[in-house]
């Protein structure tokens, strides 16, 4: 059985995808070394993005409510690594959990 060690989440911005001066958000979590990145189907402003600390600057409702969103979906991921935890055993891929664990229409 496979036990977790590592587990972080951090949120980032995919410019490369972006249009029209806003970028999607994206979580990327990481679990024993192992990376999935999670589409949060929110876009924001890349001017309103704080890439040092992975959230938007509190400068707008917008970036604040976004804010608290990112926090509750860090706290979700948390609570669900228990489950992530039971689920390694079986050696399913972590991207694989992910995705299929977290569906980002559910939010």
């Amino acid at each position: 059985m496979k036990a977790i060690n590592t587990f972080s989440v951090h949120f980032n911005l995919r410019t490369e995808k972006g249009k029209e001066g806003k970028a999607p958000v994206y979580a990327a979590i990481k679990v024993n070394g192992e990376k999935a990145m999670l589409a949060l189907k929110h876009s924001v402003a890349t001017r309103c993005w704080d890439v040092r600390k992975g959230m938007c600057k509190t400068t707008t409702v917008e970036g604040r409510k976004l804010n608290i969103y990112l926090e509750e979906v860090r706290q979700v991921l948390g609570e669900k690594s228990r489950f992530l935890y039971l689920h390694l055993q079986d050696n399913f891929g972590i991207s694989k959990i992910i995705r299929w664990r977290f569906p980002a229409g559910d939010r």
